[in-house]
């Protein structure tokens, strides 16, 4: 579910419309917020070499900088943007834009997300909050709104 009418649209803002995909130099030492454990978890399931691995897979080359940043070869966010939108189609993910979570609920099958009069239940939910500063390219606060609930 996506607010804006077109997946994708704030991604392409990235890195200066480049999109810095990740650091190879990540580590939970360099993490800064209040819960170390769960970047932990994440990393450990989804690290720099399963990234490059999911990009690659797709289509995608790309080029590492100074730093340990890797960006795609085409130094265009747009190049992301099209495999994402390709690795959901062949998951068969079905995606909805131009519409707004109004709340999520967790229930003992998984999660309940309401919009409107519409409800979609979901085994798992990600909420990518993004930031209010990028309210030009539609950010808001709903995110965490949802996730303080």
């Amino acid at each position: 579910m996506e607010s804006q009418p077109r997946v994708g649209r704030k991604l392409l803002a990235t890195g200066n419309g480049r999109c810095n995909l990740l650091n190879l130099n990540i580590s939970t030492e360099k993490y800064h917020g209040e819960n170390a454990g769960f970047v932990s978890s994440a990393f450990s399931a989804f690290g720099p070499d399963e990234i490059l691995a999911f990009f690659r897979k797709y289509g995608l080359i790309t080029v590492s900088e100074y730093g340990g940043r890797i960006y795609p070869l085409s130094n265009n966010a747009s190049s992301v943007v099209d495999v994402l939108r390709y690795a959901l189609e062949r998951g068969n993910i079905e995606l909805i834009c131009g519409s707004r979570a109004e709340s999520i609920k967790k229930s003992k099958k998984g999660f309940s997300v309401v919009n409107g009069s519409d409800e979609i239940t979901a085994d798992k939910v990600i909420v990518a909050c993004g930031s209010p500063a990028g309210t030009a390219l539609g950010a808001v606060s709903d995110g965490y709104r949802l996730l303080e609930a």
